[in-house]
C-alpha cells in the first residue's frame, strides 16, 4: 500500500484523504488525489491503483467520462489480477489477489480493442 501511495506522490500529486462519498476521486486541475478514509485492505489497495491509472491516462482523455472510467477499471484489474485461472471463484480470486468484488467484476469483463485508448 504505501508503494502505491509513494507512486502518487512521485507522478506529482498530493494524496489527501476524505469521508464519505466515492472511494477515489483525481483531480488534474489541484493535481490531487483523494481517497476515502476506512476502506478495508483490499479496497484501499485497487483505489490507489485506480487513481494512479488516472494520473497515468491524464485529463486527455476525458472526452467520455463513462468510456474512460469503464478503461481504468479495466486496465486495474487487469494490473491487479494478471490471468484467470478457470475454476477459481470471485471469493478466492479476491482474496488470491488481495481486491475487492468490484475488482473481480472488472476483471472478468472482456476487453474490448475499440475501447483502448
Amino acid at each position: 500500500m504505501q508503494q502505491l501511495q509513494a507512486m502518487v506522490l512521485v507522478m506529482g500529486y498530493q494524496l489527501v484523504f476524505h469521508d464519505g462519498g466515492p472511494k477515489g476521486a483525481t483531480s488534474f486541475d489541484n493535481a490531487t488525489v483523494s481517497v476515502r478514509r476506512n476502506l478495508t485492505e483490499a479496497e484501499a489497495r485497487v483505489t490507489y491503483l485506480h487513481e494512479l491509472v488516472h494520473t497515468f491516462r491524464g485529463p486527455a482523455h476525458l472526452a467520455d467520462e463513462e468510456a474512460e472510467e469503464e478503461q481504468v477499471e479495466l486496465l486495474t484489474s487487469r494490473l491487479l489480477i494478471p490471468r484467470m485461472e478457470n475454476g477459481l471463484t470471485d471469493h478466492l480470486v479476491r482474496r488470491r489477489f488481495k481486491v475487492d468484488a468490484e475488482c473481480v467484476e472488472a476483471r472478468r469483463r472482456p476487453l474490448r480493442e475499440d475501447r483502448i485508448a
